[in-house]
């Protein structure tokens, strides 16, 4: 039953780009010093025509494995901008969305795609954030590391997720030279 899933959910992933079923929630992030609104993380999720909304722990490895992510990584981008520019009218000057990136989705024209889009919707790079969900090995931290340079340099803020889950190192951590760390739930447990 689960190999059957798998396969109707393949054919159907395919044609959810296309179809507009991909959706993006965001989970409010309030600043401790002001009390305020200060962003926003953007959750993907998919609105399954047939089962209803389906987790990105669901569909997101099917994608990578697919080739689909970098499509999909562009269309939460383009998402996020647009609600960063919707956050400026309301005299959110501040706000910044996160979108979570896959490690798969860092190509060589990773950065380049994004800060191409970035600029196309007109926002600040420095009210984008990314953060890298540890979800496969990481062969190469210094090649990853180069991958998202341009977009450090551009003002965007680099994270990793879910830190001590998957395969990524201490020693790691600090060719990436990231901003942030989100120390995985069962780390802490």
């Amino acid at each position: 039953q689960e190999l059957k899933r798998r396969m109707s959910l393949e054919g159907d992933l395919r044609q959810a780009i296309q179809q507009r079923e991909l959706v993006l929630d965001y989970h409010p992030q309030i600043s401790l010093k002001t009390g305020m609104l200060a962003g926003a993380a953007a959750l993907l999720r998919w609105n399954h025509p047939k089962e209803g909304i389906i987790a990105p722990g669901d569909f997101i490895p099917l994608a990578e494995e697919m080739g689909l992510i970098a499509d999909i990584g562009r269309f939460t981008l383009r998402s996020a901008t647009r609600l960063i520019k919707e956050s400026a009218k309301a005299d959110h000057s501040e706000f910044t969305v996160t979108i979570h990136v896959s490690v798969r989705q860092l190509t060589e024209n990773f950065a380049r795609d994004c800060l191409e889009i970035i600029e196309s919707e007109g926002v600040p790079a420095g009210r984008v954030a990314f953060e890298i969900t540890e979800s496969i090995p990481i062969d190469s931290a210094n090649e990853i590391a180069e991958r998202i340079r341009p977009l450090r340099e551009a003002g965007c803020s680099i994270s990793l997720h879910d830190f001590a889950k998957g395969f990524f190192s201490l020693a790691n951590l600090r060719k990436l030279s990231v901003d942030g760390i989100k120390l995985d739930k069962a780390f802490i447990d």
